[in-house]
C-alpha cells in the first residue's frame, strides 16, 4: 500500500502538476485506505497527503488513527500520531480533548497545543497538563502559559512561580570608575532529527511572540502567540530558536498579563545587575545582600497579590526564589582577591 501511494504522488510531482491541480486528481478513497492501514509508513503518508491536499473528508479516518495510536505504547519517535495531528491542524479540525490528552509525547507537544488552543476556554485543564510534559526549555511551555494568561485558571500561578529564578550580575570596579555594569546573556536553542526515509517529511512548529512572514496567530492578546510550520528534509536536521527570554522571564511576563502589573525590579525587560565600587569585603557582601533582599521583597509582593486575586491558594507552600549571583571583577588591580560570596536568606 505504501509503495502505491508513494509512486502515485511521485509521478504527479515529476509531471509538474501544482498542488491545487494534484488535489483534484487524488483518489480520496485510496488516501483514507492508507490512513487506516496497519502499516505505519502507509498511515503516516496517508495522513501527510490528507493535510497537504486539504482533504476534509479524511478527518474521521484521522480521528480513528489518533485513537488507535493512543492505545499503543509510543516509540522513541511516534511518527504516525505526529503526522495525524499535523494533518488535523492543516485541515482546521476541531479535535476532542480526550484524543489530545491521551498518550502525550514530547515529539508532538506543539501539535497538541495548537489543536487545544482552538478552544482554549474549554481546554484549560489540558493546557495546564501540557505544561507538565516535555523538556524544561520547550517552546510549548511558554506558549501554553501565554494562552492561559487571560483565562487565569487555578494552577497556572503555581506552575509559574517556581520558575522565577533571579540572576544577579555584580560588577566590581574601582571607585570613580566609568566601567559599565555587565549583565547575563540569555540564549536558547534546540534541534530535531528527522526519521527514516520511509516516512514523510517531519513537520516542525516554532512558536514566537512576534509576527513573522507566514506566521499564524494563536492568540493576539494580552500576550501574542504565533506559530510557523516548516518541513525538514528526510534524513536531515534543522535548528530551531527557542527565543531570547528565559523561562523565568516568560513566567514574569505571563504573571504581569494576569494581574496587570509587577514591580519594576522584576520586569522581564529589566536586567538584575548592580555595580559595586570596591571598599572592603564587608561592604561588598552588604551591597549584594541588600540587592537580594529587594528581589525577595518584590517576589513576596507578587505572591501576596496573586493570593488576593485568588490566583494562588497556598502562599506558605510557595518556594523561595533562587538567586544566582555572577561576579565580574573589573578592578585594575585584583588585590585583595574578591572573597567567596554567600547569598544569605
Amino acid at each position: 500500500m505504501f509503495n502505491i501511494l508513494l509512486l502515485s504522488f511521485l509521478l504527479l510531482a515529476t509531471a509538474g502538476i501544482d498542488e491545487k491541480s494534484a488535489a483534484s486528481l487524488v483518489d480520496r478513497d485510496r488516501i483514507i485506505e492508507g490512513i487506516l492501514s496497519r502499516g505505519s509508513a502507509s498511515s503516516a503518508w496517508g495522513a501527510y497527503y490528507a493535510g497537504k491536499f486539504g482533504l476534509a473528508e479524511c478527518v474521521p479516518a484521522l480521528f480513528e488513527l489518533v485513537g488507535r495510536e493512543n492505545k499503543r505504547a509510543p516509540g522513541p519517535v511516534p511518527v504516525v500520531k505526529k503526522a495525524a495531528l499535523d494533518a488535523l491542524i492543516g485541515l482546521d479540525a476541531e479535535v476532542p480533548v480526550e484524543f489530545l490528552s491521551a498518550g502525550l509525547h514530547e515529539d508532538y507537544l506543539a501539535e497538541t497545543l495548537i489543536l487545544l488552543a482552538r478552544n482554549a476556554d474549554e481546554n484549560q485543564d489540558a493546557l495546564l497538563g501540557l505544561m507538565d510534559h516535555g523538556p524544561v526549555d520547550g517552546q510549548h511551555w511558554w506558549a501554553a502559559a501565554a494562552l492561559l494568561a487571560p483565562l487565569e485558571p487555578p494552577g497556572l500561578a503555581q506552575r509559574l512561580l517556581p520558575e522565577i529564578r533571579f540572576r544577579l550580575s555584580v560588577t566590581v570596579r574601582d571607585p570613580n570608575s566609568a566601567i559599565l555594569i555587565e549583565t547575563f546573556e540569555y540564549h536558547g536553542s534546540g534541534f530535531w532529527s528527522s526519521t527514516s526515509n520511509l516516512f514523510p517529511p517531519k513537520p516542525t512548529y516554532i512558536f514566537s511572540a512576534e509576527p513573522e512572514k507566514g506566521a499564524t496567530v494563536l492568540r493576539a492578546k494580552p500576550i501574542a502567540v504565533y506559530f510557523q510550520r516548516t518541513e525538514g528534509a528526510r534524513g536531515g536536521k534543522s535548528d530551531c530558536k527557542v527565543g531570547p527570554l528565559t523561562r523565568a522571564e516568560h513566567s514574569l511576563r505571563v504573571i504581569e498579563a494576569m494581574i496587570g502589573t509587577i514591580p519594576d525590579g522584576l520586569s522581564p525587560d529589566a536586567k538584575c545587575a548592580i555595580a559595586v565600587d570596591w571598599v572592603d569585603e564587608q561592604d561588598f557582601q552588604e551591597r549584594v545582600d541588600s540587592q537580594c533582599s529587594l528581589l525577595r521583597a518584590d517576589y513576596s509582593w507578587l505572591v501576596e497579590i496573586l493570593c488576593k486575586r485568588n490566583l494562588l491558594f497556598d502562599a506558605d507552600g510557595t518556594p523561595k526564589p533562587e538567586i544566582e549571583v555572577k561576579v565580574h571583577d573589573r578592578r585594575k588591580t585584583k588585590t585583595p582577591p574578591l572573597p567567596e560570596l554567600s547569598v544569605r536568606e
